[in-house]
């Protein structure tokens, strides 16, 4: 469309080609009417008023302005636009005046948002990632729009095992602590206002076994299982021995799970040379998120390491002979919930 091209327009201020009436007596002849200028503007309305799903109707002056409400981008459901165009067609997207939006799924959609005929235009799409790595409990609240979540949960983690004082001729080494088991689930009810747990992290003991980490949980939906805390490395007369790893955590509960695994058992414990001459505790079990703590050889400064990533284990401690007292294990980590919310 444009401006007319006629015989005997003027230009306004504007730059624009306009017509002028006709003035016999100031000799001013006016603009001639073409077929252009008057077929133009109609078929650009008329084409407008089709594409919009409507019918031309001669007696219904409001045609042109359902279709630019039809045609200028998603608008609230209307029923006067539902009934001009004679129900919406598949795909349309409208709103429905909650700031939430719906696609059509079928032509001729007379029927009101939310209802069978109706899809959520833009559901499912990540609104917001709510991460919970302190030990302890809270309450979720969920944001606002959130129509599903996603959980990530993962349980803390075993403290590494101590070892017990040595003597002459003896040396010790322990197991390191196992990883927080870890599960991911989706909900699409029954999640806002959940108590949410992370697990704490198994402690440490000098001499004994290491802690147990505990459970994380995202209410009575999903439980993370807290790795054991590392067996204890007793002082004895070595010759070239070596054990068996840390046994692997126990396997996440709960219902909405899509994959879980059990959190990863320590390493072996390597003894090498009738006196002990190479002594390397069980390194902690990695978890979903990262190592554990690195095993650890007799008379290292470090001596002990504590888990690298949330809910991986502590390494297990080391002594050569003659140690000045029992040793503790390297230090759990505590576990990690993680929700991420989706649209509805």
């Amino acid at each position: 469309m444009d401006y007319t091209q006629a015989s005997g327009y003027a230009v306004d201020a504007q730059g624009r080609r306009q017509f002028v009436d006709r003035n016999d007596a100031e000799g001013v002849g006016g603009t001639y009417i073409t077929e252009a200028d008057l077929n133009a503007p109609q078929n650009e309305i008329v084409g407008a008023i089709k594409k919009s799903g409507q019918e031309p109707n001669a007696d219904n002056e409001e045609q042109l302005g359902l279709a630019l409400l039809a045609l200028s981008g998603p608008q609230p459901w209307s029923e006067d636009v539902s009934a001009a165009i004679g129900g919406y067609p598949k795909n349309a997207i409208v709103g429905d005046g909650t700031g939430k939006f719906w696609r059509s799924l079928v032509g001729g959609n007379t029927q009101q948002t939310g209802s069978a005929n109706w899809l959520s235009a833009f559901g499912g799409r990540i609104i917001g990632v709510r991460t919970y790595a302190s030990a302890g409990t809270q309450p979720y609240a969920a944001s606002v729009g959130t129509g599903a979540v996603f959980v990530i949960a993962t349980g803390g983690s075993g403290a590494g095992g101590g070892t017990e004082k040595t003597g002459s001729g003896q040396v010790a080494a322990a197991l390191g602590g196992t990883a927080g088991s870890t599960a991911i689930a989706y909900y699409s009810s029954n999640f806002d206002g959940v108590s949410i747990t992370v697990g704490a992290a198994g402690v440490p003991n000098p001499g004994k076994a290491g802690g147990n980490g505990g459970n994380s949980s995202f209410g009575s939906l999903l439980t993370a299982p807290g790795g054991a805390g590392g067996s204890v490395g007793t002082a004895n007369d070595y010759a070239n021995a070596s054990s068996s790893g840390g046994a692997v955590g126990s396997m996440p509960s709960g219902s909405g799970i899509i994959i879980s695994a059990p959190g990863a058992g320590s390493t072996p414990v390597i003894i090498v040379g009738n006196s002990g001459q190479q002594i390397i505790s069980g390194a902690g079990g990695a978890s979903f998120w990262g190592p554990g703590g690195v095993a650890q050889a007799a008379g290292s400064a470090a001596n002990v390491d504590g888990g690298h990533a949330p809910g991986a284990g502590g390494s297990g401690a080391a002594a050569s002979e003659l140690s000045s007292g029992a040793l503790p294990g390297g230090a759990g980590a505590a576990g990690i919930v993680i929700v991420v919310e989706m649209s509805s």
